[in-house]
């Protein structure tokens, strides 16, 4: 069964089917290397590798994934309490800048997250009651998969080319994403990693840059998107 973000997901792949089948074969074997955490799809329901690194930009996050790593038992226990209701998400949505302890704050943003449209964290999502009866508890047994499937993921918050002179190491592989708003970033670090000795899939926009540094990487297009799969294997 597909794990599902209890984040917003900033993926520009819809389906999964897309990107695994151009992972390297054996990649379970390899060191895996996020430097710049994109889709938590991917991460979530890819095979385990021997060891798994992922890196954040964003502190918030990182402290948000490292908390359910860690902590998932003060979530789980919140939830037994919680209810769903617009009055409840409301009460959430209030404390959301206002809660100081970084543990509180995280499990008040992941029951924030789920209860809303698209995991906006902005506005309520309203269920039939049927749904909203075992709603907490289907969540607690979500976060238990979850828990499970990160248990031994490193959550790292890195300059990324910093992280990315861990890929100096021909069994490993590296996985990231290239959004256009970055875009200057992105070029400093596609000049490290078009020497990486390590494998490296990367996706990207149609945006002409990229074509241009990655001439001589394998690229495949997705049909009837804006999107190119980037592979130096």
């Amino acid at each position: 069964m597909k794990l599902k973000s209890p984040l917003k997901n900033n993926d520009i792949l819809k389906s999964l089917s897309e990107i695994f089948p151009l992972f390297p074969e054996n990649y379970e074997e390899l060191e895996y290397y996020v430097p710049n955490f994109c889709s938590a799809s991917v991460l979530l329901n890819k095979k385990k590798s021997i060891e798994e690194i992922v890196n954040f930009q964003n502190e918030k996050d990182c402290e948000f994934w490292n908390h359910v790593k860690d902590y998932s038992r003060f979530f789980k226990r919140r939830f037994s309490k919680a209810k769903y209701t617009k009055t409840f998400f409301n009460e959430l949505l209030e404390s959301k800048e206002k809660e100081k302890d970084a543990l509180k704050s995280s499990i008040n943003r992941y029951m924030l997250s789920v209860m809303s449209v698209g995991n906006n964290e902005k506005y309520y999502k309203k269920l039939d009651r049927s749904k909203t009866r075992n709603f907490w508890k289907l969540q607690t047994e979500s976060l238990s998969e979850i828990e499970d499937r990160i248990k031994n993921i490193y959550f790292l918050n890195e300059q990324s080319l910093g992280l990315t002179k861990i890929l100096d190491c021909q069994e490993s592989f590296c996985f990231s994403m290239l959004f256009d708003e970055d875009i200057d970033q992105n070029l400093d670090f596609l000049e490290f990693i078009n020497f990486s000795r390590g494998k490296v899939l990367l996706v990207s926009s149609n945006d002409p840059v990229y074509k241009r540094i990655l001439e001589e990487w394998n690229c495949t297009k997705i049909k009837n998107k804006n999107i190119n799969i980037w592979k130096n294997y």
